[in-house]
């Protein structure tokens, strides 16, 4: 799973997406769940060269030279086929779980047409299966045309249906709430049902009322 934030360059994107792929990596494969809490590529590949993963720990030695260069073309390369290289060394089927996708071409990102570009072959190469979503349709132009994905237009529920779900969810959750804030809500989140859902687990695990 990867999340998209805004206001990355392409050095700082091919670093975060490569700590969660390799993460992930070190927990699910070498089941070293401590890994989960790791917050820099230095101790990653420690870790790895510890769990005698020189094939994966060698994806970050390769990130560290493109850096030292100034290579984002490289280090971009890297972090992206990263997936799939990772599925070859475990002989696990690595499946990709993209959010907010469009946050990647923001404008206001300097590196944002090339992490874009890099971003569209990786996913358009047909080498690793993932499910990406966003709200922006231009994020998907580039991938239209590829033979190896389906993209889909989902609409979100009408304000009535969000508002249903809100309320049921709160109650499920034993969380209070004003309806007027609810409708509000829904009509922040255009009844997508996964922020609905954010929304309530979040009021939910802070403790807080809707």
């Amino acid at each position: 799973y990867f999340q998209f934030t805004e206001a990355l360059t392409a050095a700082e994107f091919a670093g975060e997406f490569l700590k969660e792929v390799l993460r992930q990596y070190l927990c699910f494969v070498e089941r070293d769940i401590a890994a989960a809490t790791e917050t820099t590529l230095e101790r990653l590949y420690r870790r790895l060269m510890d769990a005698s993963s020189k094939d994966a720990a060698s994806i970050i030695h390769t990130h560290f030279e493109a850096e030292k260069s100034s290579d984002k073309n490289a280090m971009l390369r890297n972090a992206l086929t990263a997936p799939e290289r990772i599925s070859g060394l475990s002989g696990i089927r690595v499946f990709l779980l993209l959010d907010d996708i469009d946050l990647a071409g923001e404008a206001d990102i300097p590196d944002a047409g090339l992490i874009s570009r890099h971003l569209n072959a990786a996913l358009c190469s047909g080498g690793i299966r993932f499910v990406a979503s966003g709200t922006a349709p231009a994020a998907f132009t580039g991938m239209r045309s590829s033979a190896n994905m389906e993209v889909m237009t989902l609409e979100g529920l009408d304000e009535d249906s969000s508002v249903a779900m809100l309320s049921e969810l709160s109650r499920q959750n034993g969380v209070s709430f004003d309806s007027e804030v609810l409708t509000l809500a829904s009509r922040r989140l255009e009844g997508c049902p996964v922020y609905l859902k954010n929304l309530v687990w979040a009021a939910h695990r802070m403790s807080l009322d809707l």
